[in-house]
């Protein structure tokens, strides 16, 4: 579905990785949000999430379409700073 984007996201531990669907007009913010809580809700540090492919921190507000993730794409969590 040209909708969706199918996600791996690897977690700041280098090991786990989150496989998720997503609206393809999902804020990166929003998919932030939807990994807090699949981990609970827990107070994790505070984290970015940054394009495979060019390597660059995404903000926000910026889509997945925009951020090129869709159909399918790779995300990394880092620890803020």
């Amino acid at each position: 579905d040209e909708n969706l984007a199918s996600i791996n996201i690897k977690w700041m531990d280098g090991k786990r990785v989150i496989k998720a669907k997503f609206f393809a007009s999902y804020l990166i913010g929003e998919v932030k949000e939807a990994i807090k809580k699949h981990f609970g809700g827990f107070k994790c540090d505070d984290f970015d999430l940054r394009s495979a492919y060019p390597p660059r921190v995404l903000l926000d507000f910026t889509t997945l379409q925009e951020a090129g993730l869709v159909p399918n794409g790779t995300l990394h969590a880092r620890k803020k700073n």
